[in-house]
């Protein structure tokens, strides 16, 4: 899983520069914007998993930050900060989809706990929101696949169809498996490879075994033909669950 990447928006340099060394050496990539236009335009070039921003920002009135990247970033989690509080910036902070709402100068331990959980949040939305995003295109797949058949009969294509189902279908197990044992190790859920070990002892594990092999054999013998980082990843991930399948 890749590193966790934060934007922190501040005006004030000091505290800006100070609180982003603070969360680098809490684990976290950490970028610093110190104005709205630029942290729009780096949420633009860059996939964050947390912004950090402070509510009164040079260019932005009370939550207009908030609520463009609530928008165009829905996975995205938001911390927002701020040295003048008050009872009614913090319930439109939170009401608007604030991850969480903190008081400058605030306790480290704290922010970096909260931070861990908004990061934690914003991979688990990603993932689920990806399984869906996959879910649909492995269902088009899947209603191409019985169309073909429902106009091909039972004829020599049959075999062929069933082969390209077992394919999608493993396809879309092994990449949903390993996506769940992210997941797992993010939020420190033990066993995370239970799933694969039932997987490993359903009783048709062997059709099971061989239909990621031949999609492996398929993603190797034409990875010169087609050169996709996609292809390329999904390669990597059906070896994954293969070791770990295999394993004693």
């Amino acid at each position: 899983m890749s590193e966790a990447s934060i934007l922190l928006a501040d005006d004030e340099e000091v505290f800006g520069q100070t609180t982003a060394e603070l969360i680098r050496r809490a684990g976290y990539h950490c970028d610093v914007v110190v104005c709205v236009d630029g942290a729009l335009a780096r949420l633009e070039e860059t996939r964050y998993d947390v912004l950090v921003a402070d509510i009164m920002m040079p260019g932005s009135a009370q939550h207009d930050l908030l609520s463009t990247a609530r928008q165009r970033f829905p996975d995205m989690q938001i911390i927002l900060v701020t040295g003048f509080p008050s009872v009614e910036t913090a319930v439109k902070s939170l009401d608007k989809g604030a991850f969480a709402y903190k008081i400058k100068p605030f306790d480290l331990d704290d922010f970096i706990s909260t931070l861990g959980l908004a990061v934690k949040r914003s991979r688990l939305q990603r993932g689920m929101r990806h399984e869906v995003i996959r879910g649909e295109a492995i269902a088009q797949r899947l209603r191409e696949l019985l169309a073909a058949l429902d106009t091909g009969g039972a004829s020599g294509g049959l075999s062929l169809t069933a082969r390209q189902y077992i394919k999608v279908v493993m396809a879309n197990v092994s990449e949903s498996m390993l996506d769940a044992l992210d997941v797992m190790a993010l939020v420190d859920m033990p066993a995370a490879d239970v799933p694969v070990r039932r997987l490993a002892q359903h009783p048709d594990s062997v059709v099971f075994r061989e239909a990621i092999r031949e999609t492996i054999a398929v993603l190797e013998s034409t990875k010169t033909a087609f050169k996709s980082r996609e292809l390329a990843e999904l390669r990597r991930k059906l070896d994954v669950l293969m070791t770990v399948i295999d394993s004693p």
